[in-house]
């Protein structure tokens, strides 16, 4: 079983589902971007030392701060052949 984390713990190429907001200020910012629980996202890839970390969910392409990437708990999906 997976566990929940936040963004900065996924792989490039790992999808997973937004669960929920560690912080209320950046909830509400995130959200309004489209960001909803429930909602798949995938780590694109990470900027150099830590600066960004650029996501793709619903079809729309975000760049994500640190302290917002890590505000974020998601359920990483299984990436296995079965």
């Amino acid at each position: 079983m997976t566990a929940t984390q936040n963004i900065t713990h996924l792989k490039t190429g790992q999808t997973a589902l937004i669960l929920s907001y560690q912080e209320g200020r950046i909830a509400s910012k995130l959200m309004a971007m489209g960001l909803l629980p429930g909602a798949p996202v995938e780590l694109i890839r990470k900027s150099p030392f830590g600066g960004a970390y650029y996501i793709k969910s619903n079809e729309h392409l975000l760049a994500l701060r640190t302290a917002e990437a890590k505000a974020v708990w998601v359920l990483p999906q299984e990436t296995g052949t079965r």
